[in-house]
């Protein structure tokens, strides 16, 4: 029988208390992104063991990345981010006149919701002014509420040439709830298609039996209306 049971997630031994506690006075930022950090099992309802929980570490080329922009510097603040996004083209407002606000602001989320995943979400929200540090960057790349791949849904392209200019989003058996061998025609696959996006449906239509309407099927395959 093997049994696990989180039994505490810091040392209890005082002088290990003691100097964490100093520690975590100091340095408010050190105290959040230690909670939590290791965290003990019991195995057997007999035998201890700990466990050190990590994130992956970031890689080289966001290394590289924070550096040219950090200058550096072991932390980024609002101009570093604010270049940051200029270059990659990833904010078109960056180079406005209420760039820098808008880099404060965006550095501000970043960083508390790095301390919401680590703290939880009853940490204070944090001041303006704070700095980036390499992993903080790091979740802010990846994060799909702060730096979405698709920032505008709104058409924002050239759409006055002609349609041979663009390429189309388009369905193929658009029609069909499945495969196209075997599976039943439906108005349903249509309209999850054109929400998801599709902007050309594909219907196959052929004579029915009696050569007095039309059916929409995959003709000579076993498909039903």
């Amino acid at each position: 029988l093997f049994l696990s049971i989180p039994v505490s997630p810091t040392d209890t031994s005082p002088t290990t208390q003691a100097s964490k506690a100093t520690q975590q006075q100091t340095n408010p930022t050190l105290a959040a992104e230690t909670a939590g950090a290791m965290g003990t099992y019991k195995c057997c309802l007999i035998f201890k063991r700990r466990f050190r929980w990590t994130d992956a570490p970031p890689p080289d080329d966001v290394r590289a990345l924070f550096a040219e922009h950090s200058g550096g510097a072991a932390t980024m603040g609002a101009d570093g981010l604010r270049r940051y996004l200029e270059s990659t083209g990833g904010d078109p407002d960056a180079a406005d006149a209420d760039a820098e606000g808008e880099a404060d602001r965006l550095l501000d989320q970043i960083r508390l919701q790095g301390h919401q995943q680590r703290a939880g979400p009853r940490l204070p929200r944090l001041g303006r002014g704070q700095l980036l540090g390499l992993d903080d960057f790091h979740r802010f790349l990846f994060s799909a509420d702060l730096n979405p791949p698709l920032r505008r849904p709104q058409v924002h392209h050239d759409m006055s040439q002609p349609i041979s200019h663009y390429y189309v989003y388009t369905g193929h058996n658009s029609y069909l709830t499945g495969n196209q061998l075997s599976s039943d025609c439906s108005d349903v696959p249509i309209i999850k298609a054109l929400q998801r996006g599709v902007r050309v449906i594909e219907l196959d239509m052929w004579p029915n039996s009696a050569k007095d309407d039309i059916s929409i099927l995959h003709g000579r395959f076993a498909t039903s209306t």
